[in-house]
């Protein structure tokens, strides 16, 4: 019997592990020689066990298929741990799925494919209408970011206490750089240069970005679920008149009532979402390659995918599977459509899985700040300078970066 071990991430919580088992059926079916074993891990511990397999290779688990975010792939790739899945399939094609897609299954622009699409999310702003007019507010409101910060001042004035003007939608609790990326893009700020050598989100445009979504956080608009060793509803479970969500939702419970979505707002030079990918790569030599790869294209072809999208709620990655999506979901659809168009994915170059990491302590930093209330726009500038230098420093000493060598393949 071969044991293939697949690490996947919580997508929906408690509810991952029996949906993953289940796509996982018609295969175990037609390969009754093959067991598959799931483990769920959180992105910390799965990045913390991947990078253990460069430090104690003969140690460390080794699982045969895993989940990334799909902007991991080219970091993942350089460092030697993923497989060519050209190597594995001569001539592979990326045409099923959608366009934007298929920078970041490559690690480079024209580099081999090291990961394939499964699911992905362009978050939009979900409101609640009744509360917006009970406010006195229009969906327009939530057209751009100066008007989204009016309207959650306003709303905080007069929803009451348990109902927050809007939600955390990071399943984290924390912020990321998906979170701020579409204030920071709406600005004109960046967060890397183009060429993937240094850091440039200290700059004004940038940080200005961050602050305004820091902001949401600091008024206490957006509340930090479990930061306070409280939980806080979303909007879906009726403790919140806004929330940013990627994915396709119906309300229910307390919040059964009709919802409504604007995609993500517009800013002073130009309106930016973000688009976000979950991919699957085979790890290199963890051994049963083929059997790992059958199983990798087997998830992510264009219809298993899209049932595994539609069980969590996000999107389809396949161009055909994305577009019938859209049309069942109406009017939901048309926003989501809207949102897709104006989105962009994070940057693609080696060392941004590395990156992320120290972007998200710098995060962290400052939440903690804000809980004890000595953030300012003085703190946020300080740790974006201290954060970008080293970030530059890191990229000085030959870290992977867009001009980095070609990354291993299976062969090397």
């Amino acid at each position: 019997m071969k044991v293939l071990q697949l690490w996947v991430l919580p997508a929906r919580g408690m509810r991952t592990y029996p949906l993953v088992k289940e796509q996982l059926r018609d295969f175990l079916r037609e390969h009754p020689d093959t067991q598959v074993e799931v483990t769920v891990r959180t992105p910390g511990s799965l990045w913390s066990q991947l990078f253990a397999r460069l430090k104690r290779p003969r140690e460390a688990q080794r699982p045969h298929l895993v989940e990334i975010p799909s902007h991991w792939t080219a970091t993942l790739a350089y460092l030697g741990l993923l497989e060519d899945l050209g190597e594995l399939e001569p001539g592979l094609s990326l045409a099923p799925w959608h366009p934007p897609l298929h920078e970041h299954c490559r690690a480079g622009k024209d580099g081999s494919v090291f990961s394939l699409p499964w699911w992905m999310e362009a978050p939009v702003v979900y409101f609640r209408p009744d509360l917006l007019r009970k406010c006195g507010l229009e969906p327009d409101a939530l057209s751009s970011w100066a008007s989204l910060r009016e309207a959650c001042r306003q709303l905080a004035k007069r929803l009451p206490a348990s109902v927050h003007p809007i939600a955390n939608g990071n399943p984290r609790e924390s912020v990321s750089l998906a979170d701020v990326a579409p204030p920071v893009w709406s600005r004109g700020g960046d967060f890397f240069s183009r060429d993937g050598a240094r850091a440039v989100f200290h700059r004004e445009e940038a940080y200005h970005g961050v602050r305004a979504y820091l902001e949401l956080i600091e008024k206490g608009w957006m509340p930090l679920s479990g930061k306070s060793g409280l939980v806080s509803p979303t909007l879906f479970e009726g403790g919140a008149a806004l929330q940013f969500w990627g994915r396709i939702e119906r309300p229910s419970g307390r919040a059964a009532t009709p919802l409504g979505a604007a995609p993500t707002p517009r800013g002073e030079r130009a309106q930016a979402g973000v688009l976000t990918a979950h991919h699957l790569a085979a790890l290199r030599g963890a051994g049963l390659a083929r059997e790992a790869f059958g199983l990798l294209k087997h998830l992510t072809r264009p219809a298993q995918g899209a049932r595994y999208a539609s069980a969590l709620g996000t999107l389809p990655c396949a161009t055909a599977e994305l577009d019938a999506a859209l049309v069942e979901a109406d009017e939901l659809g048309r926003v989501f459509r809207r949102a897709l168009e104006q989105s962009r994915l994070l940057p693609n170059f080696a060392a941004l899985g590395t990156l992320e990491r120290i972007f998200d302590r710098s995060m962290e930093n400052l939440l903690r700040a804000i809980l004890r209330r000595s953030y300012d726009g003085e703190l946020l500038r300080q740790e974006m300078i201290y954060a970008a230098s080293e970030m530059d420093y890191i990229l000085s000493m030959g870290a992977p970066g867009e001009k980095a060598p070609e990354p291993r393949s299976a062969a090397a």
